[in-house]
């Protein structure tokens, strides 16, 4: 690398456009008092067009040691235009449909079962997510909850639209589970206690920072409790404490 070349003027440019057209519609049945069904679709139309043009080489002085750099000693990476430029422009659907179930099994338990279907034309994938919850009342005042579930992101348009590689880039995926306790202290007021643990994969990475290539290399986890109390608005006065712990 000469040192010309680091001393060339660096201009980045972007002409970037979106716009989104989407329909919703949801449909709800009380099939019995202690029975309610919910469908509905989601449907949208993107257009994208992103054009990103880098002049001279971009020096960058943030990087990871898995970066290529042709000495290890050397303490900055560069970028060049042949691996930022992009021209992007296209059309793409994303489609969405979803059910839930709603039973009161008797008048402490009350169970929800709901499984939602996801379309990405992107990457042409087809994506299930099952999800499960329950509220249990101990009391009138008093009650527990649970829900697990699957639950997909589609990747950032930006990310997508970097370089015609990144439109395989599946969607990240998370699953969750959540525990908690609500209680009324008062009729104005409300403490909840929720502890949840989530795991994530297929998460999009930047394995690179001189390129624009993603992978969906990424996993990892999280854990955590969060507490919060909550006054209703009654008597002009409103409040809200909350507390959270995460690993």
């Amino acid at each position: 690398l000469a040192v010309d070349d680091l001393q060339r003027r660096f201009y980045l440019t972007q002409d970037n456009e979106e716009s989104e057209v989407g329909l919703r519609s949801v449909f709800t049945q009380v099939l019995s008092p202690k029975i309610t069904w919910t469908a509905g679709v989601e449907l949208s139309r993107a257009r994208f067009d992103n054009r990103l043009v880098q002049t001279g080489l971009d020096t960058i002085y943030t990087y990871d040691v898995r970066d290529f750099r042709p000495d290890p000693m050397q303490r900055f990476v560069v970028r060049a235009p042949e691996f930022v430029n992009a021209d992007f422009a296209a059309n793409k659907n994303q489609f969405a449909t979803f059910s839930e179930w709603s039973a009161s099994l008797n008048k402490r338990l009350t169970v929800n079962a709901g499984l939602r279907y996801e379309y990405n034309e992107f990457n042409g994938n087809h994506y299930f997510s099952p999800r499960l919850s329950s509220t249990y009342r101990l009391n009138k005042k008093t009650r527990l909850n649970f829900a697990s579930g699957v639950y997909y992101q589609t990747p950032e348009f930006d990310v997508v639209t970097a370089t015609p590689l990144n439109e395989q880039l599946d969607n990240e995926r998370a699953y969750h589970l959540i525990a908690g306790l609500t209680r009324y202290l008062r009729d104005d007021l409300k403490f909840t206690a929720e502890t949840y643990y989530k795991e994530f994969g297929d998460l999009i990475v930047h394995p690179d920072r001189t390129r624009p290539l993603r992978t969906n290399a990424g996993d990892g986890w999280a854990s955590g409790v969060d507490l919060s109390v909550v006054k209703r608005f009654v008597d002009k006065v409103y409040g809200q404490i909350n507390y959270s712990y995460a690993l």
